[in-house]
């Protein structure tokens, strides 16, 4: 928000801002003719001219000489060739190194480095997981090592059984770096099953590389759903692909539908809203209060107007609407929405408390 002379970022002025050549780059990003600021807050060294946001919601951004995440800049990331593997799964790189959440991968070769999903990475040497190197021999998953792993799940269960109750499934997971999903379909079986070779078993991908290459260029966007993937699909390949098919490779390697972020909730711009929501509730009268907590007189009164814009909701007294324009009264309900107002108050007072304001 910006008036003639000053850049507002949450109610508070925005140092260093001009407001003639400031521009809203969206996600928390923004820049003047001079500098550019995350979250109300200069960026040192950042270059507004050449200043880009790589892609939406997943807060990686770069200009000619450096390359941000979410406002900081990545130590030795090289603009130029600089490239997300995966949407929104933490791998990304450059020629010369890979990075997981902005933090530099050691020990990695970037032109055989691939994202597997889930939090997992390998290149030709090393098999990593949420950027760190797994102990394996090496990065391929052989039958012979899912050997082991099974049995392995199957006698960290019997230690389980026998007393060792801290053993849990994703402890199993942690330990033999598998997923949770591996550890439940092993850890109940016999030692007998183990030993069969499961290389071969189960059916083949149905998704060609060119089908992979297009749910790969949909995912992280707008109006782009399974369903939609999978019209694309036949148009251009000829080959019909269910939306079924499109959201189990999505989940297997970890690409996210646009509106997933991956930052905590509580982040700093949730709370920063809170207590502008508190700031503005702090003068509210009784009747203004009328709109957010609901009584027991609760109605809906539902206008129309003759320009066809959409209805507008409010919530009013009984005795401030005529009987001939009562929509509906809301009975069955008034309990759900008094407990949901109820709830949202709660938590407007533990981002106060949290903020030591209260």
């Amino acid at each position: 928000m910006k008036d003639n002379w000053n850049v507002y970022f949450s109610n508070e002025k925005v140092a260093d801002a001009l407001a003639h050549s400031f521009q809203d780059l969206g996600f928390g990003y923004g820049k003047d003719a001079w500098h550019v600021f995350y979250f109300g807050e200069k960026i040192p060294d950042a270059m507004p001219s050449s200043f880009q946001i790589l892609r939406p919601y997943a807060g990686y951004a770069r200009d000619s000489w450096y390359v941000y995440y979410f406002g900081k800049k990545i130590p030795y990331a090289k603009p130029s060739s600089f490239q997300i593997i995966q949407p929104y799964v933490g791998y990304t790189k450059d020629i010369w190194n890979v990075y997981y959440f902005g933090e530099k991968v050691p020990d990695t070769t970037p032109h055989t480095f691939q994202s597997l999903g889930n939090g997992y990475g390998k290149d030709s040497w090393s098999m990593y997981f949420h950027g760190k190197k797994m102990d394996r021999a090496h990065a391929y998953d052989t039958e012979q090592e899912r050997m082991i792993d099974r049995i392995k799940c199957i006698a960290f269960r019997a230690a389980r059984d026998a007393g060792a109750t801290f053993i849990n499934r994703q402890w199993i997971a942690d330990k033999i770096h598998r997923t949770t999903r591996f550890v439940t379909a092993w850890w109940e079986k016999s030692y007998d099953r183990c030993f069969t070779d499961y290389s071969n078993a189960g059916c083949k991908l149905k998704l060609s590389q060119t089908s992979q290459d297009i749910i790969h260029k949909a995912s992280g966007r707008q109006r782009n759903s399974c369903s939609i993937v999978a019209k694309e699909i036949a148009k251009e390949q000829k080959k019909y692909v269910t939306g079924r098919t499109i959201n189990n490779y999505r989940h297997r390697e970890g690409l996210k539908p646009f509106h997933i972020i991956p930052k905590p909730l509580k982040s700093e711009t949730h709370i920063s809203n809170r207590l502008w929501l508190c700031d503005c509730l702090e003068d509210w009268t009784e009747e203004g209060f009328l709109q957010l907590s609901l009584s027991d007189e609760f109605y809906v009164w539902l206008v129309r107007t003759p320009i066809y814009q959409n209805d507008r909701i409010w919530i009013l007294s009984a005795e401030d609407i005529e009987e001939d324009e009562r929509y509906r009264e809301m009975v069955q309900n008034q309990i759900c929405i008094g407990i949901f107002i109820i709830f949202t108050y709660k938590r407007l007072l533990w981002v106060i408390k949290d903020k030591r304001e209260s």
